[in-house]
């Protein structure tokens, strides 16, 4: 957990968070301050829900399914690694998970896959939303259900942040995704949560594009991650995309940190800084250590600033390329937050720990004012 600051140091960040940027325009809302850097790491958690509707989809379906392979130890294996390195350096996470994940196993109900869900309809995607679920177990089909995984999760040492990624990876942000989809996910979602005594605190929006934030505070979300602040993000071709982030990552260039704001639904924002690419197709010329560089920088820029340097990846699908090497490259970015926390230059937050110190600083700073 995050370390609590003293009153002088909040008294102290109450005058700096009077002069703190916007949330945006019109919202008049304040950035807290925090008095060290943060480091964040939030995982995308969702096997093959976050590619079925995408190119991807084959090249992973290619992968673990591949001659003598064995998904079900690959992708746990990876998940129990995660865990044990998060352990070594007493560093906790937010794992968004894909409510499906929750599940361990599901089935039709009168030829109907999830007749409970609305359906999402999103232009890229003609079929039905649920047409690839498998409808059977994780045992048989382990790409698609992680109730074991999420369990190891919830018990792990230290605690972590488990988080949503909504139920089915609908795209939030897009006009596909109506009201009522996205209420129906956030609450099964929410639903599955409370089956294990949990309550969900922070939403990470599938690719990243948010939307419905109003749906997520009425379930009783405190935070979200925000949309990348790439440069290369404003560019409409995927290609150039995916290029210009290959080039960002080669060259190391130092990410961007930054401070939480608060939506005008009452939602947290939590900026991102940095996608920890996997090693597969063109992101396999990058370096590991090209990666490390990039993200030590981030981190000490977040020092120095006093900022939120937030990591993110997706633990399976990032890491089953050259696995070895990814979980080396890693355990150094890792280690080295870990260094800087016990030197007491840098916070070490998950998602909701950001939301509740930010709730916290707006008290403080509340009363001070009356």
């Amino acid at each position: 957990m995050g370390r609590a600051g003293n009153n002088g140091g909040a008294v102290s960040a109450c005058a700096a968070d009077a002069g703190a940027k916007t949330a945006g325009a019109g919202s008049g809302r304040r950035a807290p301050s925090f008095e060290r850097g943060v480091f964040t790491v939030s995982l995308d958690f969702e096997l093959m829900w976050g590619s079925f509707d995408s190119p991807k989809f084959e090249k992973f379906l290619a992968h673990f399914g591949r001659a003598g392979g064995d998904a079900y130890a690959e992708t746990r294996g990876i998940v129990e690694r995660l865990l044990a390195l998060f352990r070594r350096y007493d560093v906790r996470a937010t794992w968004a998970t894909v409510g499906h994940l929750f599940l361990e196993r599901c089935e039709e109900r009168a030829g109907v896959k999830h007749p409970e869900m609305p359906r999402a309809r999103h232009t890229w995607f003609a079929r039905d939303w649920y047409e690839f679920d498998p409808c059977r177990s994780a045992r048989e089909e382990p790409l698609w259900y992680g109730r074991d995984m999420v369990l190891k999760i919830l018990a792990a040492e230290p605690r972590h942040d488990l988080g949503s990624h909504s139920f089915s990876h609908v795209i939030f942000g897009d006009a596909g995704c109506t009201r009522e989809v996205a209420e129906a996910e956030v609450r099964r979602c929410v639903e599955l949560a409370g089956e294990l005594g949990l309550k969900l605190e922070s939403f990470v929006f599938p690719r990243n594009r948010p939307g419905h934030l109003d749906v997520l505070r009425e379930h009783g979300f405190s935070v979200a991650r925000g949309e990348a602040p790439f440069w290369f993000a404003k560019f409409r071709s995927r290609t150039l995309r995916r290029a210009g982030h290959v080039m960002d990552d080669l060259l190391a260039v130092t990410p961007d940190c930054g401070l939480p704001l608060k939506s005008a639904d009452g939602v947290w924002i939590a900026p991102v800084s940095m996608f920890l690419q996997s090693m597969d197709g063109a992101r396999r010329l990058i370096p590991a250590r090209s990666r490390v560089r990039k993200a030590t920088k981030g981190i000490e820029r977040a020092v120095r600033e006093k900022t939120i340097f937030h990591l993110s990846f997706h633990p399976t699908e990032n890491l089953c390329f050259r696995t070895d090497e990814m979980f080396r490259a890693l355990e150094e970015i890792v280690a080295h937050a870990a260094r800087r926390r016990d030197e007491g230059a840098l916070e070490v937050m998950t998602m909701a720990d950001i939301a509740a110190h930010c709730e916290r600083r707006a008290g403080v700073c509340a009363d001070e004012a009356a």
